[in-house]
Protein backbone atom coordinates (compact mmCIF):
# COMPACT_ATOMS: atom_id res chain seq x y z
CA UNK A 1 0.00 0.00 0.00
CA UNK A 2 1.66 3.30 -0.92
CA UNK A 3 2.07 5.99 1.55
CA UNK A 4 -0.60 8.25 0.73
CA UNK A 5 -3.26 5.53 0.99
CA UNK A 6 -2.05 4.60 4.30
CA UNK A 7 -2.28 8.12 5.40
CA UNK A 8 -5.72 8.33 4.22
CA UNK A 9 -6.47 4.76 5.91
CA UNK A 10 -5.06 5.89 9.10
CA UNK A 11 -7.43 9.47 9.04
CA UNK A 12 -10.52 7.98 8.20
CA UNK A 13 -10.03 5.23 11.01
CA UNK A 14 -8.75 7.73 13.90
CA UNK A 15 -11.46 9.53 13.15
CA UNK A 16 -14.27 7.21 13.73
CA UNK A 17 -12.55 6.66 17.42
CA UNK A 18 -12.80 10.55 18.37
CA UNK A 19 -16.81 9.87 19.28
CA UNK A 20 -17.21 8.74 22.80
CA UNK A 21 -18.38 9.11 26.05
CA UNK A 22 -15.87 10.44 28.58
CA UNK A 23 -13.45 7.62 29.58
CA UNK A 24 -12.81 6.21 32.95
CA UNK A 25 -10.39 7.10 35.84
CA UNK A 26 -7.17 5.72 34.17
CA UNK A 27 -5.13 3.73 37.21
CA UNK A 28 -1.17 3.68 36.25
CA UNK A 29 0.76 0.13 38.41
CA UNK A 30 4.22 -0.52 36.69
CA UNK A 31 3.66 -3.47 34.89
CA UNK A 32 6.29 -6.00 35.09
CA UNK A 33 7.42 -5.46 31.23
CA UNK A 34 10.12 -3.51 29.16
CA UNK A 35 13.63 -3.00 29.63
CA UNK A 36 16.54 -0.95 27.55
CA UNK A 37 17.14 -2.31 24.15
CA UNK A 38 19.47 -0.83 20.93
CA UNK A 39 18.20 -0.85 17.55
CA UNK A 40 18.47 1.05 14.06
CA UNK A 41 16.20 4.15 13.34
CA UNK A 42 14.59 5.76 9.98
CA UNK A 43 17.99 7.52 9.52
CA UNK A 44 20.25 4.39 9.75
CA UNK A 45 21.48 5.88 13.21
CA UNK A 46 21.91 3.29 16.59
CA UNK A 47 19.21 3.95 18.97
CA UNK A 48 18.80 3.05 22.49
CA UNK A 49 15.40 3.10 24.32
CA UNK A 50 17.20 4.77 27.70
CA UNK A 51 18.51 7.89 25.45
CA UNK A 52 14.59 8.49 25.92
CA UNK A 53 14.63 8.70 29.40
CA UNK A 54 12.91 11.88 30.73
CA UNK A 55 10.15 11.62 28.40
CA UNK A 56 6.31 9.47 28.11
CA UNK A 57 7.25 7.19 25.91
CA UNK A 58 4.66 5.36 23.35
CA UNK A 59 6.07 2.19 21.50
CA UNK A 60 4.06 0.35 19.53
CA UNK A 61 4.89 -3.04 16.96
CA UNK A 62 3.89 -3.23 13.75
CA UNK A 63 5.50 -2.81 10.13
CA UNK A 64 5.15 -0.66 6.84
CA UNK A 65 3.04 -3.46 4.64
CA UNK A 66 0.34 -3.72 7.52
CA UNK A 67 -2.79 -2.80 6.11
CA UNK A 68 -5.12 -2.08 8.87
CA UNK A 69 -3.92 -1.52 12.44
CA UNK A 70 -0.81 -0.17 11.99
CA UNK A 71 -1.66 2.85 9.92
CA UNK A 72 -4.81 3.18 12.55
CA UNK A 73 -3.01 3.42 15.89
CA UNK A 74 -0.32 5.44 14.25
CA UNK A 75 -3.22 7.75 12.68
CA UNK A 76 -4.73 7.93 16.39
CA UNK A 77 -1.04 8.52 18.08
CA UNK A 78 -0.88 11.77 15.45
CA UNK A 79 -4.32 13.40 16.23
CA UNK A 80 -3.64 12.73 20.32
CA UNK A 81 -0.34 14.80 19.50
CA UNK A 82 -2.52 17.49 17.63
CA UNK A 83 -5.03 17.14 20.27
CA UNK A 84 -2.30 17.69 23.42
CA UNK A 85 -0.38 20.54 21.19
CA UNK A 86 3.01 21.74 23.45
CA UNK A 87 2.16 19.21 25.80
CA UNK A 88 3.24 16.65 23.28
CA UNK A 89 6.85 17.69 23.43
CA UNK A 90 7.78 15.53 26.09
CA UNK A 91 5.92 12.58 24.56
CA UNK A 92 8.10 10.60 22.27
CA UNK A 93 6.55 7.52 19.81
CA UNK A 94 8.78 4.50 19.12
CA UNK A 95 7.50 2.71 16.06
CA UNK A 96 9.44 -1.57 16.14
CA UNK A 97 8.65 -3.32 13.39
CA UNK A 98 8.08 -7.16 13.79
CA UNK A 99 9.22 -7.66 9.91
CA UNK A 100 12.82 -6.75 9.58
CA UNK A 101 12.53 -9.21 6.53
CA UNK A 102 10.84 -5.93 4.25
CA UNK A 103 11.73 -2.98 6.37
CA UNK A 104 14.56 -1.56 5.58
CA UNK A 105 15.80 2.26 6.45
CA UNK A 106 14.20 3.29 2.90
CA UNK A 107 10.56 1.75 3.29
CA UNK A 108 10.69 2.98 6.88
CA UNK A 109 12.05 6.61 6.35
CA UNK A 110 9.40 6.85 4.32
CA UNK A 111 6.51 5.70 6.24
CA UNK A 112 7.38 7.53 9.22
CA UNK A 113 8.02 11.03 7.03
CA UNK A 114 4.11 10.14 5.81
CA UNK A 115 2.70 10.27 9.34
CA UNK A 116 5.04 13.62 10.24
CA UNK A 117 3.96 15.18 7.13
CA UNK A 118 0.24 14.89 8.17
CA UNK A 119 0.28 15.52 11.86
CA UNK A 120 3.00 18.21 11.95
CA UNK A 121 3.83 17.35 15.76
CA UNK A 122 4.08 14.09 15.54
CA UNK A 123 7.89 13.17 14.92
CA UNK A 124 7.86 8.89 15.14
CA UNK A 125 11.16 7.31 15.50
CA UNK A 126 10.67 4.10 13.45
CA UNK A 127 13.43 0.72 14.27
CA UNK A 128 14.25 -1.53 12.61
CA UNK A 129 17.28 -4.75 13.30
CA UNK A 130 17.57 -7.98 12.70
CA UNK A 131 15.05 -11.17 13.06
CA UNK A 132 17.45 -11.66 16.64
CA UNK A 133 17.52 -8.71 17.63
CA UNK A 134 13.47 -7.81 16.83
CA UNK A 135 12.48 -10.74 18.63
CA UNK A 136 14.55 -9.99 21.96
CA UNK A 137 13.32 -7.08 21.77
CA UNK A 138 9.01 -8.48 21.46
CA UNK A 139 10.01 -10.74 24.27
CA UNK A 140 11.10 -7.65 26.47
CA UNK A 141 7.46 -6.84 26.15
CA UNK A 142 6.13 -10.26 26.08
CA UNK A 143 5.02 -9.71 22.49
CA UNK A 144 5.02 -11.99 19.33
CA UNK A 145 4.66 -11.92 15.85
CA UNK A 146 3.32 -14.14 13.25
CA UNK A 147 4.34 -14.42 9.76
CA UNK A 148 0.97 -15.42 7.60
CA UNK A 149 1.39 -16.51 4.17
CA UNK A 150 -1.01 -16.59 1.21
CA UNK A 151 -3.27 -13.92 2.41
CA UNK A 152 -2.42 -10.72 1.00
CA UNK A 153 -1.14 -9.04 -2.55
CA UNK A 154 1.82 -8.00 -0.83
CA UNK A 155 3.19 -12.05 -0.05
CA UNK A 156 1.86 -12.12 4.15
CA UNK A 157 0.73 -10.37 6.80
CA UNK A 158 2.50 -10.57 10.16
CA UNK A 159 0.25 -11.14 13.33
CA UNK A 160 1.22 -8.68 16.45
CA UNK A 161 0.53 -7.14 19.32
CA UNK A 162 -1.48 -4.07 18.57
CA UNK A 163 -1.36 -2.57 21.95
CA UNK A 164 0.46 1.01 22.94
CA UNK A 165 3.30 0.38 25.36
CA UNK A 166 3.06 4.16 27.33
CA UNK A 167 5.77 4.31 29.42
CA UNK A 168 6.86 7.11 32.29
CA UNK A 169 9.79 8.84 31.63
CA UNK A 170 11.43 6.51 33.79
CA UNK A 171 10.82 3.96 31.04
CA UNK A 172 8.11 2.13 33.40
CA UNK A 173 5.50 0.78 31.76
CA UNK A 174 2.21 1.96 33.02
CA UNK A 175 -0.87 1.35 30.38
CA UNK A 176 -1.20 -0.61 27.79
CA UNK A 177 -3.42 1.54 25.37
CA UNK A 178 -5.61 -0.62 22.95
CA UNK A 179 -6.23 1.06 19.52
CA UNK A 180 -9.82 0.23 19.23
CA UNK A 181 -10.16 2.29 22.31
CA UNK A 182 -11.35 5.99 21.99
CA UNK A 183 -9.02 9.05 20.62
CA UNK A 184 -10.63 10.51 24.38
CA UNK A 185 -9.66 7.63 26.05
CA UNK A 186 -5.92 8.55 24.84
CA UNK A 187 -5.42 12.31 25.72
CA UNK A 188 -7.33 11.81 28.66
CA UNK A 189 -3.97 9.26 30.04
CA UNK A 190 -1.48 11.02 28.23
CA UNK A 191 -2.47 14.71 30.19
CA UNK A 192 -3.14 12.12 32.93
CA UNK A 193 0.66 10.80 32.75
CA UNK A 194 2.28 14.36 32.02
CA UNK A 195 0.21 15.86 35.53
CA UNK A 196 1.49 13.16 37.41
CA UNK A 197 5.32 13.20 35.95
CA UNK A 198 4.94 17.19 37.01
CA UNK A 199 3.95 16.51 40.45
Amino acid sequence: MHIKKIIIVSILFSTLFTIACKPKSVAFDILPIGGDFTLVDQNNEPFTLSSLKGNIVLLFFGYTHCPDACPMTMGLLGKAYDELGDDAKSIKTVFITVDPERDNIENMQGYIEGFSETFPGFKPIGLIGTDDQIDEVIKLFAGMRMKRTGVSKSGYTMDHNTSVFVMDSKQQVRYLYKPADRLNKLVSILEAMLAAEEN
